[in-house]
């Protein structure tokens, strides 16, 4: 497979480029070969328009998170509008293909995370390069061979010619070599793991409009590496730091299991701003909350966005700015999650009928968008996905992998109350089908949560009978009693930020998770 033909099909079918996905790359890549140093200057100029923070996450990565449209404007500069044109796309249009296309483009082109000094071979063949040479060796050997006498000295002056080019060519790229020294990369965002689901949280190609026959991009892109500059088959870089960090195992979906969504809710309160959600790294939460400051403007909204390396890369992330801005009045409540953006709050229902049209408008069938669920049926869909995702687990499967997907779903009690809901009971019976599986000795910590609101203690102890509860409904379908724990944490471990709605409904959960 030619390097970049993942790319130009993500673009073509997820992006919705179709047919201007390969001019787009090549306008970019001739972008980039045109700077001063090559891709290291590139980058050099990335890092000084404000995505210092970033470039490292890509280098090496092809599956690097994607960035907002704006800090694709700001990537490129007034480069952007030649782009656009070269590609037949609206400068609008391009930077929101950009936002996807080039974190994961600069992780094919630093592959072991080092920036080269030129483009690799592949990239000069798709620019045409190779072709170019062989024409222009070609019609410089005719035209002499027609000078008269002198053709006879075509072909070896042609030969000369060429061996000369080829030694300056080398020297020149050895002569950069004390200036561009490969040092070791600094620390990379963990990687988001492989998912079988993964199309699931890409964006659904939007239709051509009458001005531009492209739409807009989705989630990830590639990453890792310095920007220092790696010699041609000289140095190479250096392992990475000590301090790189290794996603963590323990959050990582194991095989089988959908990876889940990253989600971002907002709400506009006449208080202000109020957010919550989950996504895949730090590069993107910043990309987020950049987004936020844009539609918003002021200081940094209330709440918290986490880190899960677990979670799919967000497929709204690239047009997130421009969601905010037409969805921002008070009262209207966002949730992004997947490929869905839902609209609800306490808006009058004709100004919520309006952001959605509004949003649809923007997006075209890029995105998903529609009201808001409400929690029942949030929770009815969320039984329904584990009990799927229990029976697609092989039989052999382990505590952890039974455990992450019941982590996941949704066990939601009435106020006050520690009885198992009944809409629950097919979600636990196929929880406890898998569950007496495992082998003797295996033990698993049945915990219970509450969100903030309320006294603590009482929280601490209404969480820990409701955890009783889910522990009882298990061994009376025949689960061993010695293989569970229950245990309530109150709102003392949340998932999600308390200042939204839907922070609060992710905290009343109930978790599983295996003892040692």
């Amino acid at each position: 497979m030619a390097l970049f033909d993942t790319l130009i099909d993500e673009l073509e079918t997820h992006v919705g480029l179709g047919g201007r996905a390969a001019p787009l790359l090549r306008a970019v890549l001739r972008t980039i070969e045109g700077h001063q140093g090559g891709l290291a200057g590139f980058l050099d100029e990335v890092r000084a328009a404000g995505l210092d923070a970033l470039v490292p996450g890509w280098l090496g990565r092809p599956d690097a998170p994607a960035i907002t449209a704006p800090q694709a404007r700001a990537a490129f500069g007034d480069g952007i509008d030649g782009i656009a044109r070269e590609a037949g796309l609206t400068a609008e249009r391009t930077a929101e293909a950009l936002a996807y296309a080039l974190p994961k483009l600069v992780g094919l082109l630093t592959p072991d995370r080092v920036v080269p000094a030129f483009l690799p071979p592949a990239a000069a063949a798709f620019l045409g390069g190779t072709a170019g040479t062989a024409a222009s060796a070609t019609t410089a050997a005719t035209t002499t061979a027609a000078a008269g006498g002198a053709g006879r000295w075509a072909l070896p002056l042609v030969a000369a010619l060429l061996v000369l080019g080829g030694l300056w060519y080398w020297f020149a790229g050895r002569g950069e070599e004390p200036t561009r020294t490969a040092s070791a990369p600094p620390p990379a965002s963990p990687a988001t793991p492989a998912s079988p689901f993964a199309t699931e949280s890409r964006l659904s190609a939007a239709p051509p409009t009458a001005t531009e026959q492209a739409a807009a991009p989705p989630p990830a892109a590639p990453s890792p590496a310095p920007t220092t500059t790696a010699p041609p088959a000289a140095t190479t870089a250096a392992p990475p730091a000590a301090t790189t960090a290794a996603p963590p195992a323990a959050t990582t979906s194991a095989p089988g299991i959908p990876a889940p969504p990253s989600r971002l809710a907002v709400e506009q309160g006449a208080d202000g701003i109020a957010v919550s959600g989950t996504v895949p790294d730090a590069g993107t939460r910043d990309a987020v909350l950049a987004a936020l400051r844009e539609a918003f403007g002021g200081g940094a909204p209330r709440g918290d966005i986490t880190v899960d390396p677990a979670a799919a890369p967000p497929a709204w992330l690239p047009r997130l700015q421009r969601l905010l801005a037409e969805a921002r009045q008070v009262g209207v409540s966002l949730l992004l999650e997947g490929d869905t953006v839902a609209v609800g709050g306490d808006a009058p229902p004709a100004e919520r009928d309006r952001v959605i049209a509004a949003l649809r408008a923007l997006v075209g069938g890029a995105l998903r968008v529609g009201p808001m669920p409400d929690e029942g049926e949030m929770v009815e869909a969320s039984g329904r996905q584990a009990v799927a995702a229990l029976g697609t687990l092989p039989q052999d499967t382990t505590a952890a992998a039974i455990s992450a997907v019941l982590d996941r779903a949704i066990i939601n009690f009435d106020t006050a109350s520690a009885e198992v809901p009944e809409g629950a009971r097919a979600l636990l019976a196929a929880a406890a089908e898998r569950l007496r599986q495992l082998p003797a000795g295996t033990r698993i910590e049945v915990g219970g949560h509450t969100d903030s609101t309320g006294d603590a203690a009482l929280n601490r102890q209404l969480s820990e009978r409701r955890a009783e509860a889910v522990v009882a409904a298990l061994v009376r379908d025949g689960v061993p009693e010695a293989m569970l724990t229950a245990r309530g944490y109150g709102s003392e471990e949340p998932a999600a930020s308390n200042e939204t709605a839907d922070g609060r409904f992710r905290n009343r959960r109930i978790s599983f998770r295996v003892l040692p």
